[in-house]
């Protein structure tokens, strides 16, 4: 992302790389860190071949493609980004081509091999979708997890929201799609920043979701040598990620404030516990704002200059 400067490097791996939504993977003995890699090291392989200006053979494509199947084995959830992976290449046009009809037929054919056993015994399909329903209907998605405090979903009217909730997140998903401007970076992060608030599994995968978000912030970054001019220069953006820091820190209650300071639990400090998460995602929502607002003031202006 052009960012050489290792102070500003090494910020913004630090806000990534540490925190309670990192420690939770570890105490819950999580795979998630598994997707993060692949996908990550999706996205380098991208930036290194732009870089490079190297042309995408198919070897390319099947490294790729062979990952990710793997990262949706682990969390299917994800299959939004492997959709606008795989249409950042492929145009409306060159959906039939011969080269788009090979990827097609990579994708399918890298999920016959990590799930084989699937063609051997048929019956655990029912069994899969046995168990997510089983899943789902014991523990659920985490709607809206700045809101999971409040508890506000129950029975059918939670089933309500997580459909609805399916469909905007699959229109978001075909609008970025369609976005050509984009780099396909740029799309995954703005996918994820909108999962934060919209997505029904947030709280499973943040460790994958705040680091994308953060790399929208790069393009508006103002490089200075000095730390202080830095801060000075980039102040919306220094906010965003002090929210980012506030989530990604943000310690788990019931082993920490509840244990040694009980009154947490109750009327009306609760109501401060539940307005935490709420409190940093309106700081992230609003910054991010104040940032295309600006930048699109700027366009205007040069355009209008050039005119």
């Amino acid at each position: 992302m052009d960012l050489k400067e290792k102070i500003y490097r090494f910020l913004f791996l630090m806000i990534i790389s540490n925190g309670f939504v990192v420690y939770r993977q570890f105490w819950l003995n999580n795979v998630k860190f598994i997707v993060g890699v692949i996908l990550f090291f999706i996205i380098r392989r991208e930036l290194h071949f732009r870089i490079e200006n190297k042309e995408k053979n198919l070897k390319y494509y099947w490294i790729n493609y062979g990952l990710f199947v793997m990262a949706l084995g682990i969390f299917p959830p994800f299959i939004y980004l492997l959709l606008i992976y795989l249409f950042q290449d492929i145009r409306i046009h060159d959906l039939f081509k011969k080269r788009s009809v090979m990827i097609y037929g990579m994708i399918l054919i890298w999920f016959a091999i990590q799930n084989f056993v699937i063609f051997l015994y048929p019956s655990l399909i029912f069994d899969l979708f046995t168990l997510y329903s089983r899943f789902n209907r014991e523990w659920g998605p985490d709607l809206f997890f700045y809101l999971r405090d409040f508890q506000l979903f129950h029975g059918e009217f939670k089933q309500i929201v997580i459909n609805a909730m399916s469909i905007v997140i699959g229109v978001i998903t075909f609008i970025i799609i369609l976005n050509k401007n984009l780099q396909i970076e740029e799309k995954f992060a703005y996918f994820c920043f909108i999962s934060l608030f919209l997505f029904m599994y947030t709280w499973r995968v943040l460790l994958i979701l705040l680091p994308f978000t953060l790399l929208i912030f790069i393009q508006f970054l103002k490089k200075e040598n000095n730390f202080l001019d830095f801060i000075k220069k980039n102040k919306i953006i220094s906010l965003g990620m002090f929210s980012i820091i506030g989530i990604n820190f943000m310690p788990e209650f019931r082993f920490t404030f509840y244990k040694y300071i009980p009154a947490f639990r109750w009327y009306p400090y609760n109501l401060l516990v539940g307005l935490r998460w709420i409190f940093f995602m309106s700081i992230l929502g609003i910054s991010m704002l104040i940032l295309h607002l600006r930048n699109h003031k700027i366009e205007s202006q040069n355009f209008k200059s050039e005119i």
